[in-house]
């Protein structure tokens, strides 16, 4: 289940995004290509609601897109083939076109966590991977070795 946040949370860190991401989020075009994505996949109003919604949290730097295909299929309730297929949707058509701005904005996932430079937003444990090294497999996420 995708982690809540306030509506105040949300707000923190869509103003602190370039505006090229808060104009991704909220434009019309933006919106025609995620109807389009699924439609074409066959998806439910609801399921398109929350297709929408992963997609805004990708583009807010609150999902990682290394993870999508797994979370959609959780979410959407849908089998890995389809999640696959409407990833690789969304990663050409809506995330592609402003990588960029998402890695210049949270420093994508570097060492285990994202980085906010003006959010005090922490992703939730299960939003964050283990840190490995070597043979060692550091859980706690913890840099300051």
């Amino acid at each position: 289940m995708l982690k809540q946040y306030s509506q105040k949370e949300i707000e923190e860190i869509f103003n602190s995004l370039p505006k090229e991401l808060q104009e991704t989020i909220v434009s019309v075009e933006t919106a025609n290509k995620i109807k389009k994505i699924a439609s074409e996949n066959q998806l439910n109003n609801i399921q398109a609601n929350t297709l929408a919604k992963c997609i805004g949290r990708i583009l807010m730097g609150l999902l990682k897109t290394e993870y999508l295909t797994q979370i959609l299929q959780a979410e959407l309730k849908i089998d890995n083939p389809k999640a696959n297929r409407i990833s690789q949707q969304i990663i050409r058509l809506i995330i592609a076109p402003v990588q960029t701005f998402i890695r210049e904005k949270n420093a994508v996932y570097k060492n285990g966590s994202y980085n906010y430079q003006n959010s005090k937003i922490t992703p939730s444990p299960e939003q964050t991977k283990p840190i490995i090294e070597g043979n060692i497999v550091d859980l706690s996420n913890n840099k300051n070795k």
